[in-house]
């Protein structure tokens, strides 16, 4: 199953990675992930805290891949032959730099996506597109 959402930010991609990389501000406007700890560098280990519906956030514990400044964060936590997923943001600029283009989404993978991927569809789909507005919303309040 694959999740993948975009949106447009009037402000530049470093504003836009000062933000994504703010872990310590996250609960303080992320609807979806709460927390983000550990070594944000390739090969780190880390954990999140995502909330995808009703009830608490879920501690997942992640392996980030790529943390390309002003360009990408990516990571990979989950079980793989259970319930795997390979999340990722991408910031590309748009109009000179002047605006960024941000790609979110996800890559699941193991055998409870495959039982319920119709119903986890449409609802991470739908809190990516929250996250994605959230995102762009304290983006442009702090460009």
């Amino acid at each position: 199953m694959h999740i993948r959402t975009q949106t447009e930010i009037a402000a530049s991609p470093e504003a836009c990675w000062r933000v994504l990389k703010d872990f310590d501000q996250y609960a303080a406007w992320n609807p979806v992930i709460s927390e983000v700890s550990g070594q944000a560098v390739a090969g780190g280990k880390g954990g999140i805290k995502i909330k995808l519906g009703p009830g608490p956030a879920l501690p997942v514990p992640v392996k980030f891949l790529t943390v390309q400044e002003n360009r990408e964060l990516r990571w990979r936590g989950g079980n793989d032959a259970v319930f795997a997923g390979e999340h990722y943001f991408v910031l590309e600029p748009v109009d000179n730099g002047k605006r960024t283009r941000l790609i979110h989404g996800e890559d699941f993978s193991g055998i409870v996506v495959k039982l319920l991927a119709p119903l986890l569809s449409g609802q991470i789909e739908r809190r990516y597109r929250a996250f994605n507005e959230a995102f762009k919303s304290r983006v442009e309040r702090a460009a």
